[in-house]
């Protein structure tokens, strides 16, 4: 109001504000969001009275919060706790007493708080990639449903089992690439109205799921050159990463989808040196000279680092991960290397076909026995005990000189020298 003359006093109207349009249309019955009005005739604060929103609800209800003034055509608000399941009314109210109130009719659909109670898996690859299946409560309703996993989201969700009503539901989404360390994973619609933040976790790790190792065991401290395949369903084609085994890695590649060849050091026998075998070890005989050669091939089956030491050690692409129930998903065995200290005869024919008598410690049903760099296994090996092996003599190159000295080892059966 102001003077107009002497006596005269004129009063100002302002326009009823219009609200036609209310963002987002759907909300949780927390509150939290940021909601969103537009329309027409907005007015900031005036005589020291605020402005509000005010969200009214069926049983005559009136809530208000605190309003930010934005243009005469939008303003915001934060959306307060709202009573589950109903739809409520949303104006732009202000002056004395909010005498200044629209009348525009428009509504929110107030839900009730989803809540995320687990996920499977718990954990996966950086890459990303992994379903994460999300299990909570108050699902329904959420269209469009959207997960985020740490500050990514929206991420596309797919309704798994939703149970109806207010009761248990879940949701499908994928898993985006991270770096490692653990990430939110949290449940909202597309709409804004927010996201859920409870304490469920997902873990990134630099491993992968493995199913299975061939082979499953082997004699530790490098019995021979041992090529490692470890596989999996989600090992991709042409991917490289570490091999692990226990506390030693050595280069992986994916060859082919599902199965890793283990590369990496030459593993030698115990009787190496710098790649070399030596003659004074018992297992060998006296002048047995090594073909370089034949160890430079070898390295190209793929080998692992010789392992010290015996027991079960965990497999895994990248690094080492425990199954769900925390045990470990899968092991290799070293066990510990078999050793010959005599064999009878110590002679036979170049033809082959001399059963030899080897006699030792620590054999096994994988051990062999290898002449020189032929070895025999299967139907050419009969083990009487740990400590007595049986072996048919292979044959030899007719340009073998008769005379000559071979060696006689045991050898790993799963990991052939050659």
């Amino acid at each position: 109001a102001h003077a107009a003359g002497a006596g005269v006093t004129s009063v100002a109207y302002a326009p009823r504000p219009r609200v036609a349009g209310v963002a987002p249309r759907t909300n949780y019955a927390r509150g939290g969001a940021v909601t969103t009005l537009s329309g027409a005739d907005f007015f900031g604060e005036r005589d020291d009275f605020g402005t509000n929103c005010e969200f009214g609800s069926s049983d005559g209800t009136r809530v208000f919060a605190p309003l930010t003034f934005v243009s005469s055509a939008v303003a915001r608000c934060e959306t307060p706790a709202l009573v589950p399941e109903t739809l409520a009314l949303v104006e732009y109210a202000g002056g004395a007493g909010q005498s200044l109130r629209s009348a525009s009719g428009m509504t929110v659909t107030v839900l009730a708080t989803p809540r995320v109670l687990s996920i499977t898996p718990s954990g996966g690859p950086l890459r990303g990639g992994d379903v994460i299946v999300v299990a909570g409560e108050n699902f329904v309703g959420v269209e469009p449903a959207a997960c985020r996993v740490g500050s990514v989201g929206p991420l596309d969700a797919r309704d798994a089992d939703v149970t109806g009503g207010i009761g248990g539901s879940t949701l499908e989404c994928v898993a985006p690439a991270r770096e490692i360390g653990v990430a939110r994973v949290a449940v909202g619609a597309r709409t804004g109205a927010g996201y859920t933040d409870d304490d469920v976790w997902y873990e990134y790790v630099a491993s992968l799921p493995v199913e299975f190792a061939v082979p499953s065991t082997a004699e530790s401290g490098g019995a021979g050159v041992r090529a490692l395949a470890v596989f999996g369903a989600t090992l991709r084609k042409d991917e490289r990463m570490p091999c692990v085994v226990g506390a030693r890695s050595a280069p992986g590649e994916v060859t082919r989808h599902g199965e890793m060849t283990c590369g990496g050091a030459l593993a030698f026998s115990a009787a190496s040196r710098n790649g070399k075998l030596d003659a004074r070890d018992s297992t060998f005989g006296p002048g047995f000279k090594s073909s370089r050669p034949r160890l430079d091939a070898l390295a190209t089956r793929g080998a692992f680092d010789a392992f010290r030491g015996e027991g079960f050690f965990a497999v895994g692409a990248g690094g080492l991960r425990s199954a769900a129930n925390g045990e470990l998903a899968v092991v290799f065995h070293f066990r510990k290397p078999a050793e010959a200290t005599s064999v009878r005869p110590a002679a036979g024919f170049a033809g082959g076909g001399t059963v030899v008598r080897v006699s030792g410690r620590h054999m096994t049903a994988e051990t062999g026995c290898a002449f020189g760099a032929k070895t025999t296994y299967d139907g050419g090996v009969s083990l009487e005990s740990s400590a007595l092996a049986r072996c048919e003599s292979p044959a030899f190159p007719e340009n073998f000189a008769v005379g000559d000295a071979v060696a006689v080892a045991p050898s790993d059966a799963l990991a052939p020298p050659g």
